[in-house]
């Protein structure tokens, strides 16, 4: 008997019965399709998050008055990074100028950034705007690319530079603004007036001087710029900035510069990175695959225990079959391989529908649910060759070691007492 007749009398085996097979299957293919469907959700999203972050250049850290920006990650420097400070820094010109003094830095970009609504043509969308010098602002985002005007010049305290998706929202098709236009920039104020507290409406017409090309990150689509002089007076923060872009001089002096902020300042102020923010997502990303893959691997296992009593109760309804083919000259090797053979089969096949299965409601899934508001860029999952293959191989192996005993178990039987069976 080659193995060509083992594999035949395996099929065969199955095919009578169809049923309990095809439920035996369908274990298998619960387990396939959910870890397929969670490897590419997760590869998806994680090529979606380096596209975000690619946008910011690799030799700019980001300064900022607490530990906020910190806390997505562990320092350049080696250091630990925690939310919160005893004593926060406020940042001024004193602290742009101390840190020019810092070997490695190239330039310093300040900025003031709040939280206002536009108001253009009778629409209302709400955005944040970001005092800063234009002409610095493809030093810190080189992703970025002008679709129709140009930047605001620093002595323009009337111009601002929209993002793509304030210009031309998704799903309308008129045009929220244009190069030219004016609109409104407001924003919602508490002041004291005797010992009571009133709000007010403060609001600041701008022409748009320009529009960025559409890149596909929500935040920056979604932002205004505005010269750093007007934003200070408008957002009532003259004299202190939110953060600094520390331009270093290259990429490896990045981690000497950080050192020497540190240096300066110790904890008391905030530094990141893109890279700080890219490697700690991954982490974190990292760490919830590994636990959905766990949950995935007990949907397998399941089935791998559906296979043990799948396989065990055919070997008992067979026991005079296996008396019959020991009698005729097989082996304890051939049963055995008939056996395992039948459970390979079974991880074969729950392998191959269970990675469709799961490529298939992975993909429907992130179409219909968008995750983020409307408008906002998504992710598509990512399947590979090397994640769809080990699938399949874990698949074949689970279910081969599950059918491992009840296989040992019938190769053992003594033929005559097969034979004698009812």
């Amino acid at each position: 008997m080659n193995l060509f007749e083992v594999l035949s009398l395996a099929s065969n085996a199955l095919g009578e019965r169809k049923l309990r097979s095809a439920l035996t299957i369908l274990m298998v293919v619960v387990g396939a399709g959910l870890i397929t469907a969670l490897n590419g959700m997760n590869s998806g999203f994680d090529s979606f998050i380096n596209e975000q972050l690619s946008a910011l250049s690799p030799n700019v850290l980001i300064v900022s008055p607490s530990q906020s920006l910190s806390s997505f990650g562990p320092s350049q420097g080696g250091g630990s990074s925690f939310l919160g400070s005893s004593s926060e820094i406020v940042i001024n010109d004193r602290t742009v100028r101390t840190l020019e003094g810092v070997r490695g830095v190239d330039e310093i970009v300040p900025t003031v950034r709040g939280s206002v609504q536009l108001v253009s043509r009778g629409r209302v969308t709400s955005s944040t705007v970001t005092g800063m010098d234009q002409s610095k602002l493809f030093t810190v985002n080189p992703g970025l690319e002008l679709a129709e005007g140009g930047v605001v010049s620093a002595g323009d305290v009337s111009g601002i530079l929209l993002g793509w998706g304030i210009a031309h929202p998704e799903g309308q098709s008129e045009a929220f603004a244009r190069v030219g236009d004016t609109l409104v920039v407001q924003r919602v104020v508490t002041k004291d007036v005797g010992e009571r507290q009133v709000t007010e409406t403060v609001r600041r017409s701008f022409a748009v001087r320009g529009v960025l090309e559409n890149t596909g990150n929500l935040v920056t689509d979604a932002s205004a710029y505005i010269t750093l002089r007007a934003a200070a007076s408008f957002l009532d923060k003259s004299g202190k900035y939110d953060s600094l872009f520390v331009v270093a001089s290259s990429i490896e002096a990045s981690s000497g510069v950080e050192k020497g902020i540190r240096e300066i300042y110790g904890q008391r102020i905030g530094i990141t990175t893109p890279q700080a923010i890219q490697q700690t997502i991954n982490t974190v990303v990292g760490g919830i695959t590994l636990f959905l893959f766990s949950i995935g691997s007990v949907s397998l296992l399941v089935g791998a225990i559906g296979i043990v009593t799948t396989m065990y109760t055919s070997v008992m309804e067979r026991i005079r079959e296996v008396g019959l083919l020991k009698a005729l000259g097989a082996t304890k090797r051939m049963i055995l391989l008939m056996f395992l053979s039948e459970a390979m089969i079974i991880g074969l096949l729950g392998g191959l529908f269970g990675t469709a299965a799961g490529a298939i409601g992975a993909s429907v899934l992130l179409s219909i649910f968008r995750f983020g508001p409307p408008g906002a860029p998504t992710f598509s999952p990512v399947f590979t060759a090397p994640a769809i293959a080990s699938v399949l191989l874990l698949s074949v192996v689970l279910s081969m070691l599950a059918g491992t005993y009840p296989a040992w178990r019938a190769s053992r039987l003594p033929p005559i007492v097969a034979l004698r069976r009812d």
